[in-house]
């Protein structure tokens, strides 16, 4: 090789690097500001405490004793009843980045690190697979959900498993098409899949569609490897959970069977369209909530998937089988299907990136077809462009309640408010500049309630968010106020529609209300 030419490798390597720093850093400032404005929501304020736990049982002496692992490790399975990598995750960064911002966002940071880092590998592997032009929509396409924005901005388990399925898929997918750089994909792949079963039942299901794909293709020597990514993955999760320590086998047999029992051991209730369910919703669930709840933008570009040259079909194919996969999941009467959609949130990336590879398929289409006209070629971003400021601006001007869209096709908010669908189910309505509000107006000494989950108020007065001398009160009392969530599954609008002194509203309809009971 030449001086020349090794001279344009080296500057082409250092190229890539810094796209790939400056992209990871911008991830981590965007997703870190989003969130310092977002709301603390309902789980995590337990998961943060489990974490805190994590950090005592260390500074106490790590004592691996069986009632020291329960105390520290097992004290609340009710709320914490999946294995514990992001919560170790989000001890260590309560500490590295404590001085970033208030409460809870130095604990988010583990989750907003996690998710940035599949983003670059989601990145990296588009990139080489289909182009540059691509990896970027596809990572716009994915991140700006408000959905899926919303649960990459708050520390709960669900946007991890996302990312790390699609990060996963594609991992697996470069080892087995591009051999020269097999072991480092592998590498890649078995550290994905080993922190996402480290971290939640879901995460041992994104496994299996690409292990189906790799028996299709009669790719043995793949299949070999991904049976030995699943018990190097029940390793890791034993090593980082000591509960598991003193009894693995035990151990291993709960956490598979769990997901199966948990119906019986925690009623759930979902509502749906105006009405009550426990756990077993109408075969359709799973079908509209994705179709009213993933932007309109993503589902118009995925006919473009149906353009005879589209560049590299196999991919294509596999991400289509990965769809296939969880619509048969979404389906099956035994799957959960509460919390709104987060039990098939690793669905959501999948279609934004076919869309986005249909969005690109049809730019393609247009250069190509325009392709001897000058202003034609000279302005044809242009609309790519357009559409991605479209798409970008429109998604995130539902901050900080991306928990509670609703798009188009049921009215926005205010059309599934009307329809009966479930608003607020977070409680990320209890907004940081309604805290803030409380604070000034509220008299010293008085009385406050939070209906749903008046623990919720413990949780911020503990952090040091909610005013010491607020008496939180379970029960409802004279001269004293309480808040309503529009968490509709237990509370109905009748009682909601009481007059309030003060609420956040969004899109018009209002998602928590401030009363005074005189």
């Amino acid at each position: 090789m030449s001086y020349k030419s090794r001279a344009t490798a080296n500057y082409r390597i250092l190229f890539c690097n810094t796209e790939l720093v400056v992209l990871f850093l911008f991830l981590i400032i965007v997703l870190t500001c989003l969130s310092s404005s977002f709301g603390l929501t309902w789980d995590e304020a337990y998961y943060f405490d489990y974490a805190d736990a994590i950090k005592q049982w260390w500074t106490n002496g790590a004592d691996i004793s069986k009632s020291a692992i329960i105390k520290y490790w097992g004290f609340d399975s009710y709320h914490n009843p999946h294995p514990p990598f992001m919560k170790i995750m989000a001890a260590i960064t309560s500490e590295l980045f404590s001085n970033i911002g208030a409460y809870p966002l130095p604990y988010r940071m583990a989750n907003i690190i996690y998710v940035s880092i599949n983003i670059l590998i989601i990145f990296i592997a588009v990139k080489q697979v289909y182009s540059k032009r691509l990896a970027y929509l596809s990572i716009i396409f994915i991140l700006f959900q408000p959905r899926i924005l919303g649960h990459s901005l708050i520390g709960a388990t669900d946007s991890a498993i996302a990312f790390s399925a699609l990060s996963f898929t594609l991992s697996s997918y470069m080892a087995v098409r591009y051999p020269e750089k097999r072991t480092l994909w592998w590498i890649v792949a078995g550290l994905i899949f080993a922190t996402g079963v480290s971290t939640k039942f879901t995460g041992l299901l994104i496994i299996l569609p690409v292990t189906a794909w790799v028996l299709y293709n009669r790719e043995f020597r793949a299949f070999a490897v991904l049976a030995g990514i699943i018990l190097f993955s029940f390793l890791f999760l034993i090593i980082i959970y000591p509960l598991f320590w003193h009894n693995p086998i035990t151990g291993l047999y709960d956490y598979l069977v769990h997901p199966f029992t948990r119906k019986d051991l925690f009623p759930f209730l979902i509502y749906y369209f105006g009405k009550n369910y426990f756990f077993d919703v109408p075969w359709h669930y799973f079908d509209v909530m994705s179709l009213i709840t993933i932007p309109p933008v993503i589902l118009f570009f995925l006919p473009g998937l149906l353009i005879k040259k589209v560049c590299n079909k196999d991919l294509t194919l596999l991400l289509l089988f990965i769809v296939l996969f969880w619509l048969i999941i979404g389906h099956l009467p035994f799957t959960p299907k509460h919390d709104v959609i987060r039990q098939f949130l690793p669905f959501y990336p999948i279609i934004a990136m076919l869309s986005a590879i249909g969005l690109d398929n049809l730019l393609s289409l247009f250069q190509k077809r325009f392709d001897q006209n000058f202003l034609v070629r000279k302005y044809s971003y242009l609309p790519m462009l357009l559409i991605i400021f479209f798409y970008i601006f429109s998604n995130v001007s539902h901050h900080p309640f991306e928990l509670s869209y609703y798009n188009m096709f049921i009215g926005g908010v205010k059309g599934a408010e009307k329809k009966g669908m479930e608003l607020s189910y977070w409680m990320e309505s209890l907004t940081p500049d309604f805290i803030c509000l409380l604070n000034d107006m509220l008299p010293r000494n008085t009385s406050l309630t939070l209906l749903p989950n008046n623990s919720h108020l413990h949780h911020l007065q503990k952090r040091g968010i909610l005013r010491n001398d607020i008496r939180i009160n379970d029960k409802l009392d004279s001269n004293s106020y309480f808040i309503l969530v529009r968490r509709r599954s237990a509370i109905n609008d009748k009682i909601f529609n009481l007059k309030e002194i003060a609420n956040v509203s969004y899109d018009k309809v209002i998602l928590l209300k401030l009363l005074e009971i005189k």
